[in-house]
């Protein structure tokens, strides 16, 4: 069986492809991932903030998830800084 890693953020782009809405986004991959049954997920580190990294500042909302072995999950939340 191979394990993987998902990591990455909401991003600039990504913000506007999806990125807005996290929870969804990876329940879609994690979706994708467990479709198979020759792949599982190790571990998620996905930083979410409220607004498009291109235009972020320090004070911008932002939420660590995180893979309980079973669903995303919401770590730690605060600010970019």
């Amino acid at each position: 069986m191979k394990r993987i890693l998902i990591l990455g953020s909401s991003g600039g782009n990504l913000y506007n492809l999806g990125g807005k809405d996290p929870k969804s986004l990876l329940e879609a991959v994690v979706r994708q991932v467990q479709s198979t049954t020759e792949t599982e997920i190790a571990a998620i580190q996905f930083v979410a903030v409220d607004a498009s990294l291109d235009f972020a500042k320090p004070t911008t909302a932002a939420h660590l998830w995180s893979w309980n072995g079973q669903e995303p999950v919401i770590i730690a939340e605060g600010t970019l800084k």
